[in-house]
């Protein structure tokens, strides 16, 4: 099982053997596939968790438009509770702050399994103070043929690949980015990290 440990400052995965980490580039940029302590993001001077285990802090609130829910036994290999999404004709998991956060620079992390199917074709967003959604970032640009079955990968997206840097956020969205039905995707943990 893999080894999960929450820092003060929110979650970081280690050591997992079946999880690989995957740094998401805007349109034009090489991706990457990295370990997680070789990738070159900026210090998190704090982390928000917007979901684990099951659950959405008080502060955050759940805003999405995909049928989901918020705690089904997880696939193995990663936390015991997952959300569990059935993504279609572009719904959406949309995780909102009324209180923006301002930040300089930063990124997300999600941590995703494909399920017993996999290829799921999503996109990342950060949503800015104004209700407006940036640049989604399109997983095809990390995995081809969609998310790969039945393994956990942690995705990173860094801010100012989805909106400019500097801007007010208020969200998160994962949304379907191929306007069909799409097999169940699990989510185990999101969590933002303001640049120091």
């Amino acid at each position: 099982m893999m080894k999960e440990k929450r820092q003060a400052l929110g979650l970081r995965l280690v050591a997992g053997a079946v999880c690989s980490f995957v740094l998401a580039t805007a349109p034009g940029q090489a991706a990457a596939v990295r370990a997680s302590s070789a990738m070159t993001l900026p210090r998190c001077a704090r982390t928000v968790s917007l979901y684990y285990g099951g659950r959405i802090p008080n502060s955050w609130q759940d805003w999405s438009w995909a049928p989901h829910a918020l705690a089904v036994p997880a696939p193995s290999g990663g936390p015991a509770q997952a959300m569990q999404v059935n993504f279609a004709n572009y719904s959406g998991i949309f995780l909102h702050s009324a209180r923006a956060l301002h930040l300089r620079d930063g990124y997300v992390e999600m941590l995703l399994n494909g399920g017993s199917q996999g290829g799921q074709q999503l996109t990342i967003s950060f949503v800015s103070g104004k209700a407006t959604f940036g640049h989604g970032v399109d997983l095809r640009t990390l995995f081809a043929q969609g998310l790969p079955r039945a393994r956990w990968v942690g995705v990173v997206v860094r801010l100012h690949d989805s909106l400019a840097a500097g801007v007010a956020v208020t969200g998160v969205v994962l949304q379907d980015g191929s306007g069909i039905l799409q097999p169940a995707v699990y989510v185990g943990a999101i969590s933002l990290c303001e640049a120091a």
